[in-house]
């Protein structure tokens, strides 16, 4: 009989077979059911919670050094951050041991696979994700409901723990590398100080600003009271008939001509080792005043460096958490899964669906002759 391939064709065949297909159908209705009561029963815990923010962390944020304003809750780089930690090995690792999973699971610990076979089973029944407000929900399925609820706590407090720890291991890092170029600043300006002394003693130059002013402001005194000087001495040698106290007065304008010359000699010479000499001291000067500039400069650098080294010290010493929990997990009442009656009509529609496709297909090529298909080509 010729077969018909059009719609009334279909639903005619179907009707012809209503009674397998009802019976197919029923079938897989009332194995299912019976099946989704053996099903193990799984409870969740939910915790849910944000990211802080690494501001909290930061000891110009906290202690107000700095202009920018600061962000208590975290953006995409710390959630990142939390998720990878959520997934990390150290954290499943942490979990296991302590919960005992392998008892737990009934997986035996000695076998080659057992991490792999618990760590596959801990992530089925695990999950952490970022919600469309950004905060993170952390879940955790388990038979025992209290279980379910313990271990969703336990994981994010462990998660807190290790991104803590990572942010304090940074902090101390910064510690240690500031007392290292403390030390260092340290040694280099005791060396400073110990040049600078030493210069110092050597030229007698301790304060080359005001010694400056005080050799050029005598300089120029004596050079006027040495031209003022003559002007008197050249007055009295013209006078006739001196009497002897004009001689005097003339002899002790000769004499402090002679000391000013003197002294001007002192001053100007390239010979003198007076710690007044103006040619010494022009070239000791220099190198005073480079190696007081290089000290306070490193005095400064020093200060600041302490002080920055007290902020990171405070902040390391901060009890700061680097989530924020919303809600904490508490111990489920309502199983989470199986959901029976999704597992029933999920099953009995996939058995309809197959049984009418089972039908369709028999149908279609019942009357092939397959003999003849298959016989050899040198048969035919």
């Amino acid at each position: 009989m010729k077969q018909e391939y059009n719609f009334m064709g279909i639903l005619r065949t179907l009707y012809l077979w209503r009674r397998p297909i009802m019976y197919v159908t029923g079938g897989a209705f009332a194995l299912s059911l019976v099946l989704s009561f053996l099903l193990p029963v799984y409870y969740q815990g939910k915790t849910v919670f944000y990211a802080a923010s690494q501001d909290l962390f930061k000891p110009e944020k906290v202690f107000g050094g700095s202009n920018s304003d600061m962000y208590y809750f975290g953006g995409g780089e710390d959630i990142d951050r939390i998720l990878t930690i959520g997934y990390s090995s150290e954290l499943i690792n942490f979990l296991v041991d302590s919960f005992n999973l392998y008892q737990h699971y009934d997986i035996a610990p000695d076998k080659p696979r057992s991490k792999y076979n618990v760590e596959k089973h801990f992530l089925g029944l695990y999950d952490i994700l970022q919600t469309k407000r950004d905060a993170l929900e952390l879940t955790y399925e388990d038979k025992n409901p209290e279980m379910a609820a313990i271990i969703a706590n336990a994981a994010r407090d462990r998660i807190n723990t290790i991104a803590s720890g990572l942010i304090k291991d940074s902090q101390q890092k910064i510690v240690t590398s500031y007392q290292i170029a403390i030390r260092d600043k340290e040694n280099a300006i005791n060396e400073l100080l110990d040049s600078l002394t030493y210069y110092r003693e050597k030229h007698k130059i301790y304060s080359p600003k005001e010694q400056t002013e005080y050799l050029s402001g005598r300089l120029t005194e004596l050079e006027s009271k040495l031209i003022g000087t003559k002007a008197k001495i050249s007055s009295l040698v013209n006078i006739r008939g001196r009497t002897r106290a004009l001689n005097d007065s003339l002899s002790i304008l000769r004499a402090n001509q002679d000391a000013l010359e003197q002294e001007l000699l002192v001053l100007n010479s390239d010979t003198s080792k007076s710690s007044f000499n103006l040619r010494n001291f022009n070239q000791a000067k220099g190198k005073i005043e480079i190696l007081e500039e290089s000290y306070d400069r490193a005095n400064s650098q020093l200060s600041a460096d302490r002080e920055r080294l007290k902020f990171f010290k405070a902040a390391l010493t901060l009890d700061i958490s680097a989530v924020k929990t919303i809600e904490e997990a508490s111990v489920p009442v309502i199983k989470h899964r199986p959901k029976k009656s999704i597992v029933v009509l999920a099953s009995t529609a996939a058995a309809f669906l197959f049984s009418i496709i089972g039908v369709l297909l028999i149908v279609a090529y019942r009357e092939v002759d397959w003999r003849e298909i298959t016989k050899p080509e040198e048969d035919v």
